[in-house]
């Protein structure tokens, strides 16, 4: 079962840079966040693609950035968007998360929110579904 990382990006706001390195597979690269509003807000999104929905039953994902306090992961599937994770994140290595199900998902949409009280930068560095096959098989 291979991790699978999506194929282009949307952003709609301008407010991320370098946006490919979020899907790269590599951690030493990153997309920036730039400005990540001051405390207790979140950052703009942005929203990874796939080509083709992938059937997955977990996302992981890597952040960076002495100021990013929480991320916010959320999948695209049954025709809306559905959390993932909501909260306090590590930094600088691999989280995975579970999806309830295995789900068709098309989509990817991040934010990341700040702990300081000044603007700061955030940092994607990766962002990954595991793909686990077909429905039917089951695998």
């Amino acid at each position: 079962m291979p991790w699978k990382s999506p194929d282009s990006y949307e952003e709609p706001t301008s407010q991320w840079f370098d946006e490919t390195n979020a899907y790269d597979g590599d951690t030493e690269t990153k997309a920036t966040n730039d400005p990540l509003p001051p405390k207790g807000q979140w950052g703009q999104h942005l929203i990874l693609l796939f080509s083709s929905a992938v059937i997955c039953d977990r996302i992981r994902y890597w952040v960076d950035g002495y100021h990013v306090e929480q991320v916010k992961i959320e999948a695209y599937y049954e025709n809306d968007w559905h959390i993932v994770f909501e909260g306090y994140t590590l930094k600088s290595l691999w989280v995975t998360k579970k999806l309830e199900d295995m789900k068709s998902v098309s989509k990817l949409r991040v934010q990341l929110q700040n702990y300081s009280p000044a603007e700061a930068k955030g940092y994607l560095n990766e962002l990954q579904v595991l793909e686990t096959g077909n429905f039917a098989a089951g695998t």
